[in-house]
């Protein structure tokens, strides 16, 4: 079957609530989902090295570089802002605080991207932090233009495992509920 890639959905973040050792595996808050998912994006820089030897190529070795994730979504609460940078909410009056101290936390993100054949193809990133984003306003003309939240994000490996992302297929009629109800396998 195809696994054509031919949209995405569900996106979801859950904060690290403990640092990940050599020895231990991190642990998450529960999982939150953000709708409005309208694209993701995740490059993965690579370098590699070839030594020569002999008159020629002797040895190559490629070392996995920085990991970035883009997203755009179509609105993103001001709560939401909040839990992915570090920043102040005041629910109350629904105000948003940003200090030069703010610190992101580490948090793990997961969506659904949807297959030619019907199916699903989840991803999942277990340590990344966000970067406060560029934000921009335009007027209102007589062609409506819609203004999309961008983030992004630098992901890093887990110390106990050098695991940074898992991605599982499933089939037009799985249930992948279990892929989002928690960041780690029960």
């Amino acid at each position: 079957m195809s696994k054509v890639k031919v949209g995405v959905n569900k996106f979801f973040y859950a904060k690290q609530l403990t640092e990940d050792t050599a020895s231990a595996a991190a642990t998450y808050d529960s999982p939150v989902a953000v709708p409005g998912l309208r694209s993701v994006s995740r490059e993965v820089e690579s370098n590699t090295n070839t030594m020569y030897a002999d008159n020629g190529p002797y040895e190559t070795d490629t070392a996995m570089g920085d990991v970035t994730v883009s997203l755009e979504i179509a609105e993103l609460p001001l709560s939401v802002q909040a839990d992915l940078l570090g920043c102040t909410y005041d629910s109350t009056n629904k105000k948003l605080t940003r200090k030069t101290s703010d610190s992101a936390p580490y948090v793990a993100i997961m969506f659904e991207g949807n297959t030619a054949d019907g199916g699903k193809r989840c991803v999942k990133l277990y340590k990344g932090k966000f970067a406060v984003p560029d934000d921009s306003y335009a007027t209102k003309e007589e062609n409506i233009e819609y203004q999309p939240e961008s983030l992004e994000a630098s992901f890093v490996a887990l110390k106990n495992n050098q695991v940074w992302e898992d991605v599982q297929d499933f089939g037009k009629n799985d249930d992948d509920s279990a892929f989002f109800s928690s960041v780690l396998p029960a």
